[in-house]
């Protein structure tokens, strides 16, 4: 079993087809500054020099300070610029969390220069492409964080493991994605010991291989692409003949996977 993008047009309600997340803008972290957060030459110039910066990557809590609010005194283009940094903030908490510990990456920016692009983008298929490449680091031996959409991962296991007893949200509807079925983060008291003891026992009737097909008429076109699907730099096979029964297919021999 794996995510899949019939997962992500459910889960999260996003679009899962568009253009690539990607850009080959190569624009110094000074120049990005200033040409879509439209901060001075001397203000961006000090702000590198701070430890709020590591290369590309800018602290959260800068993002944060310096662009939280608008007033009514401010310009189109100052509003556009908050914008800007208000979109990048929730992307990279969201869509693309990672294990840097507060920071971001400024490189997404020229992406969002076009605030009303930001709709066409594929952000539903880099956001799978990018929490494939953190499990693939999360199941190495000495690993011990994990990146990506956590809140997606969650719900998809929620979805179609139901002996591990998820919360049901009372306010949820069927118009809502289906993130917001769940009472997410809610604390169990269950040890990880006891949830390995139910993987290790779970049978195949256990399992809602499916739990859309009540929500839908057909699946999607777009859920049998096979191919690399992308996240920025980061390139991921996607593979769904290795999960038909999550289409409500019979599982076949897969074909064999692509090469690198």
């Amino acid at each position: 079993m794996g995510l899949t993008l019939d997962d992500i047009e459910h889960i999260l309600g996003i679009p899962v087809r568009g253009l690539a997340v990607y850009t080959e803008d190569e624009r110094t972290p000074k120049r990005l500054l200033m040409d879509f957060l439209g901060l001075s030459d001397e203000v961006a110039e000090n702000a590198i020099a701070s430890n709020a910066f590591k290369g590309y990557a800018v602290k959260l809590s800068w993002l944060e300070m310096n662009f939280k609010e608008v007033s009514e005194t401010d310009t189109d283009e100052q509003v556009v610029c908050c914008a800007r940094a208000y979109l990048l903030y929730v992307i990279v908490c969201t869509l693309f969390c990672d294990k840097s510990g507060g920071f971001v990456q400024l490189d997404l920016l020229p992406l969002l220069e076009d605030l009303d692009k930001v709709r066409t983008y594929g952000w539903g298929s880099s956001c799978l492409a990018f929490l494939y490449m953190h499990l693939g680091y999360a199941s190495r031996r000495k690993a011990k964080q994990i990146g990506g959409f956590l809140i997606l991962l969650e719900a998809w296991i929620n979805e179609h493991f139901p002996t591990l007893h998820p919360v049901l949200d009372p306010e949820y509807t069927e118009e809502l994605p289906r993130a917001r079925r769940w009472c997410l983060h809610s604390e169990s008291g269950t040890s990880v010991e006891h949830y390995r003891r139910v993987l290790d026992d779970l049978l195949v009737d256990e399992v809602i291989f499916d739990p859309y097909k009540n929500r839908r008429q057909n699946v999607s076109d777009i859920a049998f692409y096979t191919g690399p699907i992308r996240a920025m730099s980061y390139v991921e096979p996607y593979l769904p003949d290795r999960v038909l029964r999550q289409f409500g297919l019979l599982q076949r021999i897969p074909a064999d996977p692509i090469a690198p």
